[in-house]
């Protein structure tokens, strides 16, 4: 396909001209063709059908009029297939003063990611390597790693999923690194002031959760509010969702790590706690075994569930910020907007519920976390159709680019 202004070659999907900016026109679907999803048979054209509604109806109240075409499926479409060392290193090669691409040139669809699930295989395939080793090699040289690694694993790989998903690559790792370490260090500690206000909150009841979920949610707000202060410009909906990440990637990270250890020590602390001496090989034995198992279990599920939490819920807070800023720099004065407001409810509601698991309580094992992770991804998915359409849009009104040269021939 090309663009009817420069003539340049364009992506069958492509919504602008790489080149002028200009806006691709294309032929409206004959009467014929089927909407997506119609041909597909059974339950999965119902299901697909069913989260498109539930999409449509978010949307209406945190998305936009205009539509991209996005969904869910394209979070794995890129997963399987194959990718070459060199566009990997692209991925990471963005967001400095020489590598952050004109608006104009940027991409105006949805960057499909993948590079994620590499980064997932790559510290799976180190955890695993870790675990064999404190575990069928009896070296607890290899604990700290194991830990370190598996708590970073689902984290650090989300992480990267919305710095792939950031189209308009403004943002160098280098600076998501930080936001990760720092971000994510600082957000545990700004915790610790408020609880003298709030208290320090607790599991399982309402009021407990609840004040658990808006230290946290408020400190990690913070933190991306601080990181999104110091971006000069205009900050877009896809960067407040990797700054927000990132920062909550941190946080997650550095608190399942500390969940594990705590979990690795609780065998020995409760054995010492008796006054019992260590006296034999088999003792210590056993309760190396027992303090590996008890971490082993608490990386794998909170592993499995960190997807739809810490990074999800700062994501759509660093997204509010970014709403709130209206395009404009960062100002302090946006957290007090309703726009954000509304946004930052979101994820303090679902914290508060998770932690407190009403269903889980009453029998229903694990079914309000899914609905929470459900829910969070669901409305990221609109925050990312708003923001590609921002995007769009910024490359829309900016100056079109000059068109190619002619070359004249004498």
């Amino acid at each position: 396909m090309f663009c009817m202004m420069c003539g340049t070659t364009v992506a069958d999907k492509a919504l602008f001209c790489p080149h002028c900016g200009a806006r691709i026109e294309r032929p409206e679907p004959g009467a014929a063709a089927k909407p997506d999803g119609a041909a597909k048979p059974g339950g999965a054209g119902v299901v697909s059908r069913v989260a498109g509604n539930v999409v449509n109806q978010v949307n209406a109240v945190y998305g936009t009029q205009e539509q991209v075409d996005l969904k869910f499926s394209d979070f794995f479409s890129e997963v399987r297939k194959r990718h070459t060392h060199d566009e990997a290193e692209q991925t990471f090669i963005c967001g400095t003063a020489t590598t952050t691409p004109d608006i104009r040139v940027a991409g105006r669809e949805w960057p499909k990611p993948w590079l994620y699930s590499r980064v997932l295989l790559l510290l799976a395939v180190t955890f695993v390597g870790c675990a064999f080793i404190a575990s069928a090699l009896n070296n607890p040289n290899s604990i700290p790693g194991f830990i370190v690694v598996g708590s970073f694993m689902v984290p650090v790989s989300t992480m990267v999923f919305f710095f792939e998903a950031n189209a308009p690559r403004n943002i160098s790792f280098l600076d998501v690194l930080k936001m990760f370490f720092l971000g994510g260090v600082g957000s545990i500690i700004a915790i610790y002031p408020m609880t003298l206000v709030l208290g320090p909150g607790g599991v399982g009841s309402l009021i407990p959760a609840m004040i658990t979920s808006v230290l946290e949610e408020l400190a990690k707000l913070a933190l991306v509010a601080y990181f999104m202060s110091r971006r000069p410009g205009r900050n877009y909906i896809l960067n407040g969702l990797l700054v927000g990440a990132a920062v909550g990637a941190g946080f997650a990270a550095f608190e399942s790590a500390g969940y594990a250890f705590n979990g690795y020590m609780t065998p020995w602390i409760e054995y010492m706690a008796q006054g019992v001496t260590l006296d034999s090989m088999s003792m210590l034995q056993a309760l190396y075994a027992r303090g590996y198992s008890v971490a082993f279990s608490n990386i794998i599920m909170r592993g499995v569930l960190a997807v739809g939490g810490h990074v999800a819920w700062a994501a759509v807070e660093g997204a509010g910020v970014a709403i709130a800023s209206d395009g404009k720099a960062f100002d302090w004065t946006d957290l007090l907007k309703r726009d954000f407001l509304i946004l930052f409810a979101f994820p303090v509601v679902c914290h508060g519920v998770w932690d407190w698991m009403p269903l889980t309580q009453h029998g229903l094992i694990y079914v309000d976390i899914v609905l929470l992770v459900v829910a969070i991804w669901v409305l990221i998915l609109v925050l990312l159709r708003r923001g590609m359409v921002e995007v769009n849009h910024a490359a829309r009104d900016a100056e079109p680019l000059a068109p190619p040269s002619l070359v004249s021939w004498r």
